[in-house]
């Protein structure tokens, strides 16, 4: 039912290019194919020990830890989810967690909630520190140089040490860093510089972020500050690092490559008319071969992927979706052969509603053939009817891929899924737990799972879980169908509810169409 992709070439406002062409040399540097597809660019953060044995390249670290966001991992993890080994719950209920878990290189857990709390947790759960920051929704955060990274609503910056938990520095660098509770956009950190989406002044205050602030990462100071032409405008930005050039999106599918140095200008190609501001992830995911892609949504139930040459800016495909689209895509190999892919998550933005209870609709996550656009294969998860107090409005967050080729991707209706295409026959077997498998934890997410070695860290809105094997006696509940598998967290109320609501939830789903 998907429109074929289309091939457009587009002219971009260009500043110096030269200086693009070692930082994105990419094609035969950044990725290979389909061996590990693994980059040899350094480690983008300093391990939190000074151990020549933790100086580890670009690839032994989490996806999370690279400040190239692409949504692969040069780990496996594990082959399939059941119940997670360990499960942290916030001490509050007014903290929620909107954003990701990253891991530091000893695989450490770091997270902030809404409240202004970041946590850092041991690799088995266990809580290691805790640090209160003075304003609400702080951004997802950043590592570097044995430091944690992020700002906050009211655009104060925060360096926090990694081991101690303890402040470093804080620094008010603009109006707002997360305007509009917005607090899912993401810092980057590298070469010295900390990059943040931000609103420098009071008249930017609106949905979004307008600009991005470089500031230094020992002090703090500002270096330069980019605003985005033309009134464009970033939604739960996120900033891909590339050596030393930071690449980012805005809502409208227009993309941008800014020098890190001195902030200035290498390209920019504008987006389209009509998008929707409220749901349009804004960032740039770092492909193979000197590509980006990014997904937009236009007005409407419809979406665009484009794919992007990063020496140019030029527009090499897009491909339209009849559904919306509230995550950043991933890219990495999947399949037998290892094929370069980019996986998208496309799914209704979840509005929001007087009643107790919300309707999650019925989503997909689309892999597609990163040199073409043309689908592989796909995933439809079923509507479902979550309790009160869900907290996310994204339908999915962004999809992670193991080195292994299973995608791991959090859905906001209360299940975190591991997905994969062994055999490359083009389908998801929901009855062979080597391609289906997932954990019901009943509780609404957009998280981003983060890899280490043998380790799933995955968060939804109150808990923090990590997955490090299928545990004894439950093989048999990873392999049971979708349609037939009662919530992992098995106790009677929540079966009479989903007993209860199920018709319910059919009936207020064509009541909508």
């Amino acid at each position: 039912t998907m429109p074929e992709p289309t091939t457009t070439s587009t002219t971009s406002t260009v500043g110096d290019r030269e200086h693009l062409r070692e930082a994105s040399s990419l094609g035969n540097n950044l990725w290979k194919i389909p061996a590990g597809f693994q980059a040899t660019t350094p480690a983008p953060i300093a391990p939190t020990r000074d151990s020549e044995a933790l100086r580890l390249r670009h690839e032994d670290l989490s996806f999370n830890n690279k400040q190239a966001r692409v949504g692969y991992s040069p780990y496996e993890g594990i082959r399939h989810l059941s119940q997670p080994t360990w499960t942290w719950n916030v001490p509050e209920a007014k903290d929620v967690l909107y954003g990701s878990p990253v891991l530091d290189a000893e695989a450490n857990v770091y997270v902030q909630s809404s409240s202004g709390r970041v946590y850092s947790l041991t690799k088995e759960g266990k809580l290691r520190w805790t640090f209160a920051q003075t304003a609400e929704n702080p951004g997802n955060l950043a590592l570097l140089d044995g430091a944690v990274f992020t700002c906050d609503k009211d655009g104060v910056a925060w360096s926090i040490d990694m081991s101690s938990g303890r402040e470093r520095w804080h620094k008010k660098i603009a109006q707002q860093c997360s305007a509009g509770d917005v607090p899912s956009a993401a810092a980057a950190a590298a070469a010295g510089a900390v990059l943040l989406p931000c609103n420098p002044s009071a008249e930017a205050e609106s949905v979004g972020t307008v600009a991005v602030c470089a500031i230094s990462a020992d002090t703090g100071v500002e270096l330069w500050t980019y605003t985005m032409p033309n009134g464009s405008r970033g939604y739960s930005q996120t900033l891909s690092v590339v050596r030393d050039v930071v690449f980012f999106g805005d809502v409208s599918g227009g993309a941008y490559s800014v020098s890190v140095a001195g902030g200035k200008e290498l390209w920019h190609t504008p987006g389209v008319e009509g998008a929707k501001l409220e749901a349009s992830p804004s960032a740039l995911a770092m492909g193979p071969n000197g590509a980006a892609y990014l997904g937009f949504n236009l007005g409407g139930l419809e979406a665009v992927v484009r794919k992007f040459d990063l020496k140019t800016g030029d527009i090499l495909w897009s491909r339209r979706f009849h559904e919306g689209m509230n995550a950043i895509p991933a890219v990495g190999p999947l399949g037998p052969d290892g094929t370069s892919t980019v996986v998208v998550a496309v799914g209704t933005h979840l509005e929001k509603s007087s009643s107790p209870f919300t309707l999650v609709p019925e989503a997909s996550i689309q892999a597609l053939d990163a040199d073409t656009g043309m689908n592989l294969w796909s995933f439809t998860a079923e509507q479902a009817l979550l309790k009160p107090g869900h907290c996310s409005s994204a339908t999915w967050g962004q999809p992670t891929i193991s080195s292994g080729g299973t995608v791991y991707v959090s859905w906001a209706g209360g299940k975190v899924y591991a997905l994969r295409d062994g055999d490359g026959d083009g389908g998801i077997d929901l009855k062979d737990r080597q391609e289906h498998s997932f954990f019901e934890h009943g509780i609404g997410s957009t998280s981003q799972p983060a890899i280490a070695q043998g380790l799933i860290v995955a968060a939804n809105c109150a808990e923090v879980m990590g997955f490090t094997a299928a545990l004894p006696g439950l093989v048999d509940k990873a392999t049971t169908t979708e349609e037939t598998r009662p919530p992992a967290t098995t106790t009677e109320e929540d079966i009479n509810w989903n007993s209860e609501f199920q018709g319910m939830a059919k009936l207020l789903s064509s009541l909508t169409r």
